[in-house]
């Protein structure tokens, strides 16, 4: 099938547009969601935040059959990661350590903290959300500073990320071929 066909098929007509590995779809999908997410992130003076975003838009995109691109799980996955991240850090005290504090043995502690607490609680909730790692790495790293106003913008953030990736998730199964 050239690239010709794989473009003008007619979905209707039972030929599913992205039937070459996505060589349409992914790249398109991860762009509108990063650029989303990156609006956001200028718009809430937050440019940073972004960086915790891109696994999350990356899963939706590339994975959209994966039960963890779903909305609930990109949802509960992300906003436990961040909770846990925040307590973590206050338990720790590494409140106002940024990024240019450089790599430290408590952050490493904080991080393996978190890598494990995550899941076990997402596991309660029945949640599946590997992507949320990205996330609490960037909140422990000191990429997102653990403020009131940083868990508004970032839950903000991923509900709009969950809510448009979902759509497009949406989208693109409902337009699969069915094998």
């Amino acid at each position: 099938m050239s690239t010709r066909t794989i473009i003008t098929s007619n979905p209707a007509r039972g030929v599913w547009p992205f039937t070459q590995a996505s060589v349409i779809y992914e790249p398109i999908a991860i762009a509108i969601l990063a650029s989303v997410a990156f609006a956001l992130c200028m718009i809430f003076d937050e440019p940073w935040m972004a960086v915790a975003l891109v696994a999350v838009v990356t899963t939706a995109a590339v994975s959209p059959t994966a039960s963890e691109a779903s909305f609930q799980n990109v949802m509960i996955g992300n906003l436990v990661a961040m909770f846990v991240a925040f307590v973590t850090i206050d338990a720790l005290g590494l409140q106002h350590v940024t990024l240019a504090a450089g790599y430290s043995s408590t952050r490493a502690i904080a991080m393996l903290i978190v890598l494990m607490a995550t899941p076990m609680i997402c596991t309660v909730f029945r949640v599946v959300q590997p992507a949320a790692a990205a996330t609490a790495a960037f909140i422990i790293f000191g990429g997102i500073m653990p403020t009131a106003h940083s868990a508004l913008v970032l839950t903000v953030e991923i509900v709009v990320i969950a809510a448009l990736g979902d759509v497009m998730r949406r989208m693109r199964v409902k337009a699969a071929p069915k094998l």
